[in-house]
C-alpha cells in the first residue's frame, strides 16, 4: 500500500520551520509514525533514516535516532516526496 504526495499537507515545514520550533517537532513525529507504518507493512525492522548526513543510506532500528537526527540535523535536501518511506509520486 503506497499513499500519494498529492493527498498529504504541505511540506514546507521540513526546511522552512527552524528545527527547535515544537511544531517541527511534531511533524518529525509524524514523519516517524508514517515510516514506521510503511516498515512494518514491509516486514522490516530498521527504518533509512532521511537526514542531511544519512541520505536515506543509513537505517536504524531505533527510531528514536532518526529523530534526533532530523532534530539536529535536518531533512536531506528536496525530499518533499517520502519515497524511501512509502510514498510515490503520482504524476
Amino acid at each position: 500500500m503506497f499513499f500519494y504526495y498529492k493527498d498529504l499537507m504541505d511540506r514546507a515545514w521540513m526546511y522552512e520551520l527552524p528545527r527547535v520550533d515544537p511544531r517541527y517537532h511534531l511533524k518529525v513525529s509524524t514523519f516517524i509514525d508514517a515510516a514506521k507504518s510503511h516498515a512494518s507493512r514491509r516486514k522490516e525492522k530498521e527504518i533509512l533514516c532521511p537526514c542531511i548526513d544519512c541520505d536515506n543510506k543509513k537505517a536504524w532500528l531505533d527510531t528514536r535516532i532518526i529523530h534526533s537526527h532530523l532534530i539536529k540535523r535536518g531533512f536531506r535536501p528536496n525530499y518533499k516526496i517520502w519515497s524511501e518511506h512509502g510514498e510515490v509520486d503520482d504524476d
